[in-house]
């Protein structure tokens, strides 16, 4: 087996094995917001290519939803194209949704085979529906690092996401 090879298999196990890093920082919660029980929750991602947008917000979804939240999200009920606020709101508050995350990728270095592995970072910002998108009861910037396809930091990153709201009590049963 040639050299580039086996680095690109080495690096294909690592990222399968669980290895990708999500590091969470800038964590910011509104010290006014009383936590109340949630039940739907609509999802937005905001990505640089907007082909990957439904991949980050169906690992997000997916994670809400194993947590036994209703979600849904703008991919499957928005209208191609880039997302507007007033259509956000309005879904919100035409389907009695209670949260609406943004998960905005701000960066996403495409993994280089042989090379190095992707890494992306990016915000998310929690609102209560009635107050989107002007007043965010919680934000948390993450970064992920040594992943190799867009669904595996899209899972990594959802799953550490809906931890930490969790454990901020905004995602409340």
């Amino acid at each position: 087996m040639n050299r580039p090879r086996t680095a690109a298999l080495a690096l294909a196990a690592l990222a399968t094995a669980g290895c990708v890093s999500m590091d969470l920082f800038q964590v910011w919660r509104d010290p006014n917001y009383q936590p109340a029980p949630v039940h739907r929750v609509f999802v937005v991602a905001l990505t640089p290519e907007p082909q990957d947008r439904p991949t980050f917000e169906n690992a997000i979804a997916h994670a809400i939803q194993l947590r036994g939240f209703e979600v849904a999200t703008a991919a499957a009920n928005l209208a191609p194209g880039p997302v507007d606020d007033a259509k956000v709101a309005a879904y919100a508050r035409d389907n009695h949704v209670d949260l609406v995350i943004v998960q905005h990728l701000t960066s996403l270095a495409v993994a280089q085979p042989d090379i190095a592995p992707a890494d992306a970072s990016g915000e998310t910002i929690v609102y209560k529906a009635m107050s989107y998108p002007k007043e965010p009861i919680w934000n948390g910037a993450m970064g992920a690092h040594n992943f190799v396809t867009f669904p595996e930091v899209a899972a990594s990153l959802a799953t550490s996401l809906v931890n930490h709201l969790l454990k901020a009590q905004i995602l409340v049963r």
